[in-house]
């Protein structure tokens, strides 16, 4: 539905993020008290039922290095707004902008399932590798791995020439669980503990802000050093320094990074 503004960032900006225009930004503590904040302005926003149907709502994004979220609606009216802007007002630090756009979230959805139900039909002959909702852009980004005419002319000619449709050549390369991972790890690889095998779960950023990743809870303890994606001195990632004892909400451990580069920040938001 809507998301932080921050992207992978490669291995030249390794202590930077990229914002979603393609510049780079530095994550300070104030951007990650921000993003807590954005999290609970979202979280009031849908309770608060202001992007109903009726509001013709497009999507919002969010800038936690300013604290901003921006909201589109294909029609700005003052009363939806206003309201808004009141409940946003209630979480402190962050702001509101809002911006025009020429569909609604639902009408780009129902593009991009328009073309996912035609896939094996009318569209079975394209090699489209991805496709996804992008909110900043109010478009679709449709990922072909060939960018030929006769690929993007049959997506427009099928789905109407105003469609707002952004092509991009694109493919996924197969990956193994246990290959060696660098410079920059992801979630799903293979990484090991004393323990034994288990899996890297996701990227994180701990609000003291050490850089790391979420694991197993079970696989180690406070201390344990973290491998990928086997023993080794030169396969070393990082070490838990958080794993709660006792009564806790899931079976989860939070692992510093040796070395903050090994990770592409990336922060993600309801």
């Amino acid at each position: 539905m809507g998301g932080i503004g921050f992207n992978s960032a490669n291995q030249n900006h390794a202590n930077l993020v990229r914002w979603i225009d393609g510049s780079y930004k530095q994550v300070t503590p104030i951007a990650l008290i921000n993003n807590l904040r954005l999290i609970e302005v979202t979280r009031r926003l849908h309770k608060a039922n202001l992007f109903g149907p009726d509001t013709l709502y497009a999507g919002h994004y969010a800038d936690p290095t300013t604290g901003t979220i921006y909201i589109g609606f294909k029609e700005l009216k003052e009363e939806i707004t206003k309201n808004i802007s009141t409940e946003v007002n209630k979480v402190e630090g962050i702001k509101v902008k809002f911006f025009s756009a020429c569909f609604t979230l639902k009408e780009l959805e129902d593009f991009q399932n328009k073309i996912l139900i035609e896939l094996k039909e009318s569209l079975k002959e394209v090699p489209i590798t991805y496709i996804a909702t992008c909110i900043f852009k109010n478009s679709l980004i449709v990922g072909v791995r060939e960018l030929k005419t006769k690929y993007t002319d049959a997506i427009s000619n099928f789905l109407g020439r105003d469609a707002p449709v952004i092509f991009e050549k694109g493919s996924f390369e197969p990956l193994s669980k246990t290959s060696r991972y660098r410079p920059s790890l992801l979630g799903g690889i293979q990484i090991w503990t004393t323990k034994g095998n288990s899996t890297l779960g996701f990227r994180a950023v701990h609000n003291n802000g050490d850089v790391g990743f979420v694991m197993t809870g079970h696989a180690g303890w406070v201390g344990t050093q973290v491998f990928q994606p086997n023993s080794g001195v030169n396969n070393l990632v990082g070490s838990i320094t958080v794993n709660p004892q006792g009564w806790r909400r899931s079976d989860a451990a939070f692992v510093r990074l040796v070395d903050r580069s090994l990770i592409n920040i990336s922060y993600i938001t309801p």
